[in-house]
């Protein structure tokens, strides 16, 4: 765990206090270096809690903090110019869109750190102070001190900072405490607390937000390619995104509304591909395990061209990501987030008036669903399966005022979604092993096998889809829908 704590400028080092109470202390190396803080005029990233710095003319360190289900990221990398690299221009890019970055800020940095070891505990824990003086920027010469906890054990490094006597955690980026107000300010996209009794503009408001507030968090993590997580839930908020504007249209004022769900549209059909090919190489790798041993050759090379397509597809989703056509998007959908463009009709209760919307895509899927049990083809449970995905969405957006009982069935509805997705998998992973079998002769023997394998999961999962669509289709689960 790592515990920030705001100390004086000079340190307290560890004194004959702490040897009485069991701790071995080592002194490491001082450091001292200097800092160039970025960011957009408007401080955008620092409002993120995103820290830019370029170090000693030779480094460049970015964190991106974790928000909006998305982990921490941390980015290193050397260059000798003023401005910030590519690579970590990608990753800001959704959260500064069209703004340039500057230079807001130079400081000198010195640390000491101590490395504490306290009898009969395997865990150490490091302590490090780090003194700062403003060279460049509001308040030159200020000082500030802090002091960072950093270890293993929980109980370990609150004991340290018991013995540091600095009780208070810190009050912020050291950044944001010279640069004051201005970058403390909100970010760009807040989701706002819904009351007891919210209007269908508040739901819809915070359902706008969320999504939105999610989607340039992911879409920071595509670049890095690190978390396959990025890409699937960039074009699941993507998707939600348009389903609420589609949905609820009536909702919204018309105007640029359409415009909006065809560039939303137009993302995830660049995240998607992407998407796919994690899915297809997750089910693959689970079916060559089975290939027999002299076929084992071939199913390692089609999980070799697997990887070539979906390196190729990245690449053409973070060309769509650099894209002013791209930047324009998530500037609408910031604003939109901002002051979202309902009609007075949204002023009435939330619960009666999203349930009202909500009905109409629940009896979509159960005439979807009678189609697909009745014929069962393989476009009819695709057309289902897309039925599902949109019950899901208003289900779960009208849970927001409606409470539990749309939750649950939004759940329900996901787990059908989930056995025909599975199906359209394999759907999918069948047709390409097909393709590769006749564009590659020298793989088509494994290529076919493995065809085979897909055909077969494909058939279990349109066979067993109508006993999970009647534990769904039960009318205590839709009771709520009446109207």
């Amino acid at each position: 765990m790592r515990i920030e704590l705001d100390g004086p400028p000079d340190p307290t080092p560890p004194s004959e206090a702490w040897l009485d109470r069991g701790w071995a202390v080592q002194a490491e190396d001082a450091g001292r270096r200097t800092e160039f803080w970025y960011d957009t005029p408007g401080f955008a990233l620092l409002r993120w809690g995103v820290e830019l710095v370029r170090i000693d003319d030779e480094l460049w360190r970015l964190c991106v903090p974790a928000q909006a289900g998305a982990s921490v990221r941390s980015v290193e990398q050397r260059s000798a110019l003023p401005d910030p690299p590519a690579g970590i221009m990608d990753v800001v890019r959704p959260l500064v869109r069209g703004w340039e970055l500057q230079r807001v800020l130079t400081m000198e940095m010195t640390s000491r750190t101590w490395l504490l070891a306290r009898e009969g505990q395997a865990d150490s824990v490091r302590l490090t102070h780090e003194a700062r003086r403003v060279l460049d920027g509001p308040g030159v010469g200020r000082w500030l001190g802090r002091y960072l906890i950093e270890g293993g054990d929980q109980a370990l490094c609150q004991d340290v900072v018991e013995l540091v006597r600095m009780p208070s955690a810190s009050s912020g980026s050291v950044a944001v405490r010279v640069l004051g107000s201005a970058a403390q300010a909100p970010p760009d996209v807040q989701v706002p607390a819904l009351g007891k009794r919210p209007t269908a503009a508040d739901v819809l408001g915070m359902a706008v937000a969320r999504d939105v507030q999610e989607l340039l968090f992911r879409l920071a993590g595509v670049p890095l390619d690190e978390d396959q997580e990025d890409v699937h839930r960039a074009r699941v908020a993507t998707r939600r995104l348009r389903g609420i504007l589609r949905t609820f249209a009536p909702l919204f004022r018309s105007q640029g509304e359409g415009a909006l769900s065809e560039e939303l549209a137009w993302l995830a059909s660049h995240l998607g591909p992407v998407r796919d090919a994690d899915v297809m190489a997750t089910r693959l790798g689970e079916t060559t395990a089975l290939l027999a041993s002299d076929e084992a050759a071939a199913g390692d090379a089609v999980m070799a061209l697997l990887a070539n397509e979906r390196e190729s597809r990245w690449r053409e989703a973070m060309e769509a990501l650099r894209s002013p056509r791209c930047v324009a998007l998530l500037d609408s959908l910031v604003a939109v987030a901002e002051e979202p463009p309902v009609t007075p009709a949204a002023s009435a209760a939330g619960a009666r008036t999203l349930t009202s919307y909500t009905r109409g895509h629940w009896r979509r899927l159960r005439r979807r669903a009678r189609d697909a049990a009745s014929s069962g083809s393989e476009l009819d449970l695709h057309r289902t399966r897309l039925a599902a995905k949109r019950a899901r969405y208003a289900c779960e957006t009208a849970a927001l005022a409606v409470g539990e009982p749309a939750a649950r069935l939004g759940a329900k509805v996901g787990g059908l979604q989930d056995v025909l997705g599975a199906h359209q998998d394999a759907v999918v992973l069948r047709d390409w092993l097909r393709q590769v079998a006749r564009q590659h002769p020298e793989l088509a023997l494994g290529a076919s096998e493995l065809a085979g394998m897909e055909a077969a999961r494909a058939r279990d999962t349109a066979d067993g889809w109508v006993a999970v669509w009647r534990r769904v289709d039960r009318k205590r689960l839709r009771r709520w829908m009446r109207g």
